[in-house]
């Protein structure tokens, strides 16, 4: 994977802009207040790509051991390869597939989210006529498997 390049035309001369790229990145799970006492992965695999400002992501998380300990707050998975653009009221939403997962609540949906100016996924549940609540990294388990896909701005 590499980087694709194009040459943009300005006013006395030409300016070479990244328009495209392509590469990995590392997902992990973890609690927003505190982490898991400890966590492996069978897999834990993410790409992205960009173009301009806009990245999407994809990842798969496969827990293998996981020991909840004192962790607690909302699940996040960390280690986006670009931090969301800060704008006010601008969360993004993607999608997500969870396989093994008890949820605190009766969740009819589920969603992957960034919040705005963070380099994290969050996931949201809901039922109908239920406000949205954030899954909680206590909800998971080892052998629990998560894959998600999303699109954001990026300011980088």
């Amino acid at each position: 994977m590499g980087d694709i390049y194009a040459s943009l035309k300005a006013p006395g001369g030409g300016v070479t802009v990244p328009v495209y790229e392509e590469g990995v990145w590392t997902p992990e799970l973890t609690g927003s207040v505190t982490p898991p006492t400890s966590i492996a992965y069978n897999q834990n695999d993410g790409r992205y790509t960009r173009i301009g400002n806009l990245v999407t992501v994809k990842a798969v998380l496969n827990i293998s051991n996981l020991v909840i300990g004192a962790a607690s707050g909302d699940a996040q998975m960390t280690g986006l390869p670009f931090v969301s653009q800060n704008a006010s009221g601008e969360t993004n939403v993607g999608s997500v597939i969870f396989r093994s997962v008890n949820f605190s609540s009766t969740a009819d949906w589920i969603n992957s989210a960034i919040d705005p100016g963070t380099s994290h996924i969050l996931f949201d549940e809901t039922a109908q006529n239920m406000a949205i609540t954030r899954v909680q990294i206590t909800d998971f388990q080892a052998t629990d498997i998560i894959i998600a896909e999303i699109t954001y701005w990026t300011t980088a």
